[in-house]
């Protein structure tokens, strides 16, 4: 996987994408661009020299893997992981020996694409997951004017409810209360009877306060259950069981068959009982003698 051109540092200084000569023995940061400082948030690179890393971290664990058998002149092209500076996902990147100033080998790392790109591509991603979800969900601002719609809250929502959580509710202090209660609270859930593309429905209600949340990003999820059916449902079902008969109610009488059948027993066990035989009691033994005291002589 010889590649024609191995970059220099000097080639890689002012390039947009962030790169990295790793001390793969050390694990340790030797050099890096202006995007390889930034994506580790180190100001200098003096910061990112001191920084210390963990070998059993994803992307520091496979660069030590590969200092022990790239050979120079190969390249090879590996997804790195850096969970310890905030990466949600790994960073695609070319990877080649590179020696260091002590004349060891070192692993030169450069990622192919930009970190703006990479978060644009997350952020792609994630919305693409999200309209997929089977229940209707919105991303709200803090003032909350709605920020995106996934493809159930299309279906379920009517054209003139897709711009506010005003105008959704169809009342502006029932918004601006639920907004409230939910910067408070951090989550708020409560049913609503209100309009929607099928009518009249029930809705329930759950707004969560998203950690990240600020004035220029989303603020909230809310959450849209529609439990119409379900509720007539619950209005249909019969009472699970009767009241409770008071202690002092008359029984139920018996049958004219069933007494009969009583009374025959009842004459049976009385003749069974006068037919058994009684035990004859065991006679008292017969009480001691009475002696009279001895006589002084």
């Amino acid at each position: 996987m010889a590649e024609a051109h191995t970059p220099t540092l000097e080639d890689l200084r002012d390039i947009p994408e962030p790169a990295w000569l790793w001390d793969a023995v050390r694990a340790r940061i030797v050099w890096a661009n202006a995007a390889g400082l930034g994506f580790f948030g180190c100001a200098s690179l003096f910061d990112l020299v001191d920084r210390p890393f963990d070998f059993a971290e994803p992307g520091v664990e496979r660069i030590a893997s590969l200092a022990r058998r790239l050979g120079r002149g190969q390249v090879e092209r590996a997804l790195l992981h850096f969970p310890s500076a905030g990466a949600g996902a790994p960073v695609p990147c070319r990877c080649m020996v590179h020696a260091l100033s002590d004349g060891r080998p070192g692993i030169l790392v450069v990622a192919t694409v930009t970190a703006a790109a990479r978060a644009s591509e997350q952020k792609d991603d994630i919305l693409s997951a999200f309209d997929l979800l089977p229940a209707a969900a919105l991303l709200l601002a803090r003032d909350g004017s709605i920020r995106h719609l996934n493809a159930a809250a299309l279906l379920l929502l009517r054209a003139d409810q897709r711009a506010s959580l005003r105008e959704l509710l169809n009342d502006a202090a029932l918004a601006d209360e639920l907004l409230a209660r939910t910067a408070a609270a951090g989550t708020v859930s409560q049913v609503q009877h209100m309009r929607a593309r099928l009518g009249a429905r029930d809705i329930r209600f759950t707004l969560r306060k998203l950690p990240a949340g600020g004035e220029t990003g989303a603020f909230g999820l809310l959450l849209l259950e529609d439990i119409t059916e379900r509720r007539a449902l619950e209005r249909m079902l019969p009472e699970a069981a009767a009241p409770d008969k008071p202690a002092d109610a008359d029984p139920t009488p018996l049958k004219i068959s069933e007494a009969e059948a009583f009374e025959k027993l009842g004459q049976v066990l009385n003749a069974e009982v006068h037919h058994l035989p009684r035990a004859v009691p065991d006679p008292e033994p017969p009480a001691p003698a009475e002696t009279a005291p001895p006589q002084p002589v």
